[in-house]
């Protein structure tokens, strides 16, 4: 059965959590994340960066990361081949001593960076611990077609034990965006926690349904003989491409 595209948003709340027709948000304590992890499906993949070298006080020259293989996710900043990196501070991490810091691999202060998922998957669920006690950290979703879905903002770390955030979106995520505008602009999360979902062949629209809008977008790359309409890889785009897309869309996909 295909799903109508719904674009409205509606609030309502829900225990231990907040949600939209986008993003479902946790934030506070550990019993906060625990609730998350459960409902991001229960075995989330954690990365807590102690096996990254960090150098602790000012001007750290840490490990540079650009991709984080057990997440199946890689990071990026503005600038070519610089990448947030890792930064030591026993008193603010929340488990060990490393965090993932927008500075600690060269990055100036106050830098975003991007949190993508590997190709072919999506961002389902995200979450993380703030380190810095300078400001509260917001992280922001973005669907592939640009479309912000919302953000989640982790309170300023003040030993309090209440500075976890994370999301389960109901629609694929293509990226998350770390805000570096907070505090001194020297900002470092740790126990990053990330689930992907796979992108179905025929979801052209990458938003989880399927409906005119992919089929739209086929159409438009036949019509402008875009190499992506060769579905037969034959070279040539015809009746048979098409074919194979709309046999494809009536079996529809599996999420």
């Amino acid at each position: 059965m295909l799903l109508k595209r719904l674009d409205v948003l509606c609030f309502f709340a829900i225990a231990g959590s907040t949600a939209s027709a986008q993003l479902t948000v946790f934030s506070g304590s550990s019993i906060d994340e625990a609730a998350w992890r459960a409902a991001a499906g229960g075995d989330v993949p954690l990365e807590t960066f102690e096996g990254f070298v960090g150098t602790p006080d000012t001007d750290p020259e840490g490990d540079p990361v650009s991709e984080l293989p057990g997440l199946g996710v890689t990071l990026e900043t503005d600038l070519a081949a610089v990448f947030p990196g890792v930064y030591t501070d026993v008193h603010f991490a929340h488990s060990g001593t490393n965090q993932l810091s927008n500075f600690g691999a060269g990055a100036p202060a106050f830098s975003d960076y991007l949190v993508r998922p590997a190709p072919g998957r999506y961002i389902q669920a995200f979450g993380f611990w703030q380190c810095d006690p300078q400001g509260d950290q917001v992280v922001d979703a973005y669907a592939y077609n640009g479309f912000y879905l919302g953000s989640i903002t982790a309170h300023v770390n003040d030993g309090g034990g209440r500075s976890f955030a994370g999301f389960i979106s109901s629609h694929p995520v293509a990226f998350v965006s770390v805000r570096g505008d907070l505090g001194d602009g020297y900002n470092h999360i740790d126990d990053l926690q990330v689930v992907l979902g796979d992108i179905c062949p025929v979801d052209l629209a990458v938003d989880n349904q399927l409906d005119f809008y992919d089929v739209q977008t086929y159409l438009s790359w036949f019509a402008a003989a875009d190499p992506r309409a060769d579905l037969t890889h034959d070279g040539v785009i015809n009746f048979f491409d098409v074919q194979m897309y709309l046999r494809a869309f009536s079996e529809g996909c599996s999420w």
